[in-house]
């Protein structure tokens, strides 16, 4: 991404406001990281679940990091299921509770970010219970699922009117689902 030339910090000016103005150009860029992921049985009722993900990009011909790069994150969920009964119509119960970490973009530089600055790092925890329910030959999936249960102010890497307006608060899911 270029600024424009005459100056404005990547700003144009219309009838409705200042609007966010960049220009795109083709780089030769080397991109290296990793995801992870595994699952990891603490019990045979109690598992740990780790999702991590790296990434970097770097522009070769200059040396300057690509922009809109996603910075590096982690979300680890504890899961426990419950024993299923045989005289019970609810199987395949479970409580689960995680939190994802989302660092700040420390290679955002003039260079490879020139409108914006890239956010602060966050934690959102999140929980999650659900069951399978037998109506005679039917069987019916039941949950909840919550997400930023401590209502966090954040600002997402790349949402791009991320100056304006914090990301969404704390959002509870009822889910119901009957297989056909």
């Amino acid at each position: 991404i270029r600024q424009p030339a005459d100056g404005d910090a990547g700003l144009a000016l219309g009838i409705g406001g200042a609007y966010l103005q960049a220009e795109y150009m083709q780089a030769d860029a080397r991109f290296w990281g990793a995801d992870l992921s595994f699952d990891y049985a603490l019990t045979n009722r109690l598992t740990l679940n780790n999702k991590t993900s790296l990434v970097y990009a770097k522009n070769r011909e200059t040396d300057s990091y690509l922009p809109f790069i996603t910075p590096g994150r982690t979300d680890n969920t504890l899961r426990y299921s419950f024993e299923d009964r045989t005289s019970s119509r609810l199987s395949d119960s479970y409580l689960a509770l995680g939190g994802l970490y989302v660092g700040r973009q420390n290679r955002s530089d003039a260079q490879s970010d020139p409108v914006l600055a890239a956010p602060d790092a966050y934690f959102l925890l999140h929980a999650e219970a659900g069951t399978q329910l037998q109506f005679g030959k039917q069987q019916v999936e039941l949950g909840i699922v919550g997400s930023n249960l401590l209502n966090t102010s954040y600002r997402g890497y790349h949402n791009r009117l991320r100056d304006f307006a914090d990301e969404m608060g704390r959002m509870i899911m009822f889910r119901i689902k009957v297989p056909l």
